[in-house]
Order: C-alpha cells, then structure tokens, then sequence
C-alpha cells in the first residue's frame, strides 16, 4: 500500500531492482537498499512500522554475493515483518531458504527450475509460519474485510488457527487478488513447460557444484573471466570482471 516501505539487500537481480525502486516506487511503496547486506543492523535500522518485508536472495545474480539468511531473518521476526527471499539461483536442491527462517520464496522459473529460457513462469513458496494477525495496523489487507468476499478476515479466518487448518492467508489472498484481479497467472503452455522441466536442477546441480569448486585455470583468484561456453549457464560476477562471450569479440566490463 502507498506508504509503505521493503527493506532490501542492494545485491538483487536488475529486474527486481527495477521492480521495487521504480515500480513499486511509482505506487507509493519505497524501496529502501542496506549499505551492507551481510550487517543484519543494518536492516533493523531502515525499518520502521511502516516496513511491510525485508527482501533478498541467496545466490544475487550476477554478484554472487551470499544472503546470511539466519539472522536477518532474526531481524525480520523482531520487526514484526516477513523475510522474502528470491532463491532462483540457488534453486531448492542447493538451497531451502524457509529451513534458515525464509518466510516466503519466489523464483524465476525462466532460469533452472524451467530448464533456462524454454518459458516465462514464477513460483511463490509461502512456509506458512509468518502470523499476519500478529501486526494489524502494519498489515490491514490482512486483518480488515474483503467486501468482495463477504467480509472474509484473511489473517484471522484463513490464518493460524484459521477454518482451513493451515497458514494460508498469504497465498490465498494472492489467489483472490493478484491471480484473480490482476491477471498474474502463468499461461497454460508455460506452466506445462516449468513443470516438464523441474526436475532439471536434481540432475544438473551436482555437476555445478563441482565446476563452482574449480578455479580458473592457469591463474590467480580474482583473474579476469575471458569467455564463457555452455548451455544453460548463468554466470555470477563481481564488478570489475570482464566478459567475454562466446562468438563476440567486444568484451562487456560489470560495473554494478
């Protein structure tokens, strides 16, 4: 709601940068970026009771940067606000962000969950261990009726302890609003896709992992990455690399 305000680490995907300091900036929401994401005060000291989510990702594309998850997410629960962490790099067989206090996981399922570029999908994952009842005046979405649903309490009647038996109140009121009223539903065709292709990380993991282990070859870490070959590849870089793809002679030089 306009107002509000999502604490986040700097070092997300340019999209979701776009997404929260433009877009959402557009709407009323601010974005608020940590100086040093791996400083877990340093997110308690941008939030305030207008802060409605902190934010991250586990493996940052393209910096690689790792989210210290555990005690941010500490941070989050002593605020009173859910942690949200994109976890599309890491994907579930490397990482499972809700076992280190994640309360909610989303993925680009364009990248290894879909089997890289075959289609254009998302999954939100919710534990259902976040309490939306907990914060009424920091989250009244949550805790007000839904004239559309006949006065429906989402935290209080799909909730803890709710009539359905489980925390559902996040993705049901995602269904209700964001699926049902702003049509952010995945085609058909790309569902089957994602879903033809989600066992890809189970086999393809173990081989990134040991080629993440292997230095370059015939120099010093840190040593300029000239080229990179390989289907389904999604390199992580640190500012100052350079790269070169395969088939281009121009390098491109990361600057943020």
């Amino acid at each position: 709601m306009a107002g509000n305000n999502v604490v986040a680490s700097p070092s997300l995907y340019g999209g979701s940068v776009t997404l929260l300091k433009n877009t959402l900036g557009r709407l009323g929401i601010e974005a608020r970026f940590v100086a040093d994401p791996l400083d877990p005060e340093a997110w308690r000291a941008l939030a305030d009771d207008k802060t409605v989510a902190f934010y991250g990702e586990t493996i940052p594309n393209p910096q690689g940067d790792i989210l210290d998850i555990e005690p941010i997410a500490k941070v989050a629960h002593e605020v009173g606000v859910p942690l949200i962490v994109d976890n599309t790099v890491a994907t579930p067989y490397l990482v499972r962000p809700i076992e280190w206090g994640a309360d909610i996981v989303v993925h680009s399922a364009t990248k290894y969950l879909g089997g890289h570029g075959t289609s254009i999908a998302g999954a939100i994952v919710d534990s259902g261990n976040f309490d939306f009842a907990s914060q009424p005046e920091r989250f009244p979405l949550y805790n007000t009726p839904d004239e559309s649903y006949h006065g429906l309490v989402y935290a209080r009647d799909l909730g803890v302890g709710g009539a359905l038996g489980a925390n559902l109140a996040f993705l049901l009121r995602i269904q209700t609003l964001i699926n049902r009223d702003l049509g952010a539903v995945t085609s058909p065709f790309n569902a089957f896709l994602a879903g033809h292709r989600d066992a890809v990380p189970a086999h393809r993991a173990p081989r990134l992992q040991r080629a993440g282990r292997r230095p370059l070859p015939g120099g010093p870490p840190g040593r300029r990455v000239r080229q990179l070959r390989g289907p389904g590849v999604l390199p992580l870089l640190r500012a100052g690399q350079e790269v070169r793809a395969a088939g281009h002679g121009r390098p491109a030089l990361l600057r943020h």
